[in-house]
């Protein structure tokens, strides 16, 4: 405790130690790689060019349609990938930080061969 400043209450070291539990980070992270890889998806999936490659004589609507899905189906993907990759390295990261008791370099260094060993096995 800083001279000064109250101590904290109950429900704010609860709630500190729920935000510092892997869990907890392994799944936020998880989310906001689903949000960030839908996000890239999108924007990747509007620069191709779906629906002429494939259906050269189909109508602006039809080609709309098609580049629409397409783009749906891409941006899903990448937001299912960023998404796993976020949940494995962040949940690797503070199981190794905790194991091994130190913050340092190493742990993400671990936790990124570690995640990229699961994601090639998948």
């Amino acid at each position: 405790m800083l001279p000064g400043y109250p101590s904290p209450s109950a429900d704010q070291r609860a709630a500190e130690k729920f935000m510092n539990g892997c869990h907890t980070k392994a799944v936020l992270s998880g989310v906001m790689g689903f949000v960030l890889g839908g996000g890239m998806g999108i924007l990747f999936g509007s620069l191709n060019d779906h629906s002429s490659l494939y259906f050269p004589g189909a109508t602006t609507k039809q080609k709309v349609s098609i580049s629409v899905r397409e783009m749906g189906r891409q941006s899903f993907s990448y937001a299912r990938n960023f998404g796993t990759f976020g949940l494995l390295f962040a949940g690797n990261e503070c199981l190794l930080e905790k194991a091994r008791a130190e913050h340092d370099v190493w742990n993400g260094v671990t936790a990124g061969c570690a995640t990229g060993a699961m994601m090639g096995a998948r």
